[in-house]
């Protein structure tokens, strides 16, 4: 028998002998003092034996005394003694009153007992505990010093936090910035506290980290966490960085357990992006420009990417001189003077490089890895020479001169603009032939205008007409001015006036007429041939005198023709006759000109 129960004799000395002679009920909560020998009873509902403990350890189950029977629930509570193995700050000894009240000491908030039901609760942090097993151990004793004891094992729980990492994916292509999200929530055994400490991030090969104590700076300097959640935010750079990289996520409970994730990043993406403005996007035939107006060349654009991930920026003009064979000209390659924008311009010197052709201009840009160049490549040509007057053409009708030009021209000095009158003089005489009425310029395409003429009356064939260019009137489609001594030949313009009969003389002896024409005449179209009888009529009236006996025509002289004439008689003086073409289509002149069928020497009278 232990001690405390000795003082219990003498009182049952006195008070028994008083019970059985008193006729009153008998007091229970007394008799329960005396009688109680049933030890108080410890049950445990969680956490389970050998189960894992976390940051916290939350034990929750219920204390309760027996008195007169086992379960009765009607003894006393007095003390109870909590310890854990080993770690003498986690001792408590709670006393308990009749009344159900209770003291903890050490002062314990997280205890917590109701009398009512027998439940209790309390906890307590593993925080800069020493690892391995942890024996929990509760001692509980009554009013009447029975006692009960119980011991717990919980074992150290060796994974870290649960990690959900979204970003970045396994296999994928990196950018210049990568971002990194996810969940890291507690362990497994530690469900319903916060278990997680460090959040770490780690590329060894290019020696770059990151890292956030939660404890410390539950927000970080780079990464964002929700703890209720567990959500996390961050990310980092790839500047000089190539090649594949192995990106680590790491993260740490309180008892320093680590999860750790492996992601292989791919290291293949495009350089920077390069676009040329002007000249226009790179054809595949060369961009002109006119040294004669400009000696410099103007190249401008944009240098982009997913951010602004390029650190160099170079350009290489390489060419030719114009008429020296093989005479290549490789000029050194030129850095670009950048400002840390996107935008672009830079101008150079061709013909100070020693190129005066068709030149290749590259343009390259690197990214801040150096490894992954992108360019763009285009042609110039050097076209220092105005356009010309290849060839011009005179209508065989005089209506119109066609002028064609060395290559495409313009009224505007942009390349823009059809030609114009105002782009051209004029030059014309008329030698006292056909006068110049009006005259302009159609175009006809942007090589050829034609320059159309009218006049008072039909030329002759003695007028003459030149067109020439005006000064900085006429350009290429590069701005070369066209020369202003640019000129057609000068052109004579066809005769289109048809032959007449100008004079016409009898012979005294009425013998013959010569007839004079205003020109040459030919008995074909082709100004060939001398006119035969078939090519002239000859009407004649005796009117009473004597008749025409015969006629024929000859002549040494184109202009000239004598009418041979023999008569039945002797002629009286009331004969008449008249000499006309035979038809509209028997004398021409020299250009083809038909004479007329009504041309006619009038009525002539004989002697």
């Amino acid at each position: 028998m232990s001690g405390r129960k000795f003082w219990l004799i003498p009182l049952l000395v006195v008070v028994l002998p008083a019970l059985l002679s008193c006729p009153t009920p008998i007091d229970r909560d007394l008799l329960r003092l005396v009688e109680d020998t049933i030890s108080p009873t410890i049950s445990i509902d969680t956490p389970y034996p050998n189960s894992l403990y976390g940051a916290t350890v939350q034990v929750e189950g219920s204390l309760s005394d027996s008195s007169f029977a086992v379960g009765d629930g009607q003894g006393l509570l007095k003390t109870l003694d909590f310890s854990v193995l080993g770690e003498p700050l986690l001792s408590r000894i709670v006393d308990f009153n009749e009344d159900g009240s209770y003291t903890v000491s050490p002062a314990d908030p997280n205890f917590s007992f109701d009398a009512s039901n027998s439940y209790f609760t309390l906890s307590f942090s593993t925080v800069g505990l020493d690892g391995g097993p942890k024996v929990l151990v509760f001692q509980l004793v009554d009013f009447n010093g029975n006692r009960a004891e119980k011991t717990l094992t919980l074992l150290e729980d060796p994974t870290g936090p649960h990690v959900d990492l979204v970003l970045p994916a396994y296999g994928t292509i990196y950018d210049l910035t990568v971002d990194i999200s996810g969940f890291a929530t507690n362990s497994a055994s530690d469900t319903n506290t916060n278990d997680v400490k460090i959040l770490r991030w780690e590329i060894p090969a290019a020696g770059r980290s990151g890292e956030v104590d939660l404890e410390q700076n539950p927000q970080g300097t780079a990464f964002s966490f929700d703890p209720d959640t567990g959500e996390f935010n961050h990310w980092f750079d790839t500047i000089g960085m190539s090649g594949d990289i192995y990106f680590i996520f790491k993260a740490y409970d309180y008892a320093n357990h680590k999860t750790e994730i492996s992601v292989r990043l791919l290291g293949d993406r495009p350089g920077p992006q390069i676009t040329v403005v002007s000249p226009p996007p790179p054809p595949a035939d060369p961009v002109t420009y006119s040294s004669a107006i400009n000696r410099t060349f103007m190249v401008t654009g944009r240098v982009t990417n997913q951010d602004i991930d390029w650190s160099g920026f170079t350009y290489l003009a390489s060419g030719s001189i114009r008429g020296v064979t093989d005479g290549t000209v490789n000029v050194p390659v030129h850095n670009f003077p950048w400002s840390f924008e996107d935008d672009f311009n830079f101008s150079f010197d061709p013909r100070a490089e020693g190129i005066a052709g068709v030149m290749t201009v590259r343009i390259n840009a690197t990214d801040s890895s150096g490894t992954r160049p992108s360019s763009v490549e285009f042609y110039v040509d050097d076209d220092p020479n105005p356009p010309t007057i290849t060839s011009a053409d005179l209508a065989a009708d005089n209506s119109y001169v066609d002028i064609e030009f060395s290559e495409d021209s313009f009224t505007n000095s942009n390349g823009t603009g059809a030609l114009v009158s105002g782009d051209f003089n004029m030059n014309y005489s008329a030698n006292g032939g056909a006068t110049l009425q009006s005259w302009g310029v159609t175009s006809i395409s942007t090589l050829e205008v034609r320059v159309n003429l009218s006049y008072n009356s039909l030329p002759t064939g003695v007028e003459t007409v030149r067109v020439t260019a005006k000064s900085n009137q006429v350009f290429d489609w590069i701005g070369n001015p066209m020369s202003s001594g640019e000129s057609t030949a000068t052109f004579t313009l066809t005769d289109q006036r048809p032959p007449t009969i100008s004079d016409a003389v009898l012979a005294g002896n009425n013998s013959h007429v010569d007839v004079t024409f205003s020109e040459d005449v030919y008995a074909n179209a082709n100004g060939t041939g001398w006119l035969q009888d078939s090519d002239v009529s000859v009407s004649f009236s005796a009117n009473g005198g004597t008749s025409l006996q015969s006629w024929s025509v000859s002549g040494s002289d184109h202009s000239e023709l004598r009418v041979n004439l023999t008569y039945s008689g002797t002629p009286t003086g009331d004969e008449t006759l008249e000499i006309k073409p035979s038809s509209g289509n028997a004398v021409f002149d020299g250009a083809g000109n038909a004479m007329d069928a009504s041309e006619s020497t009038g009525t002539i009278t004989l002697n």
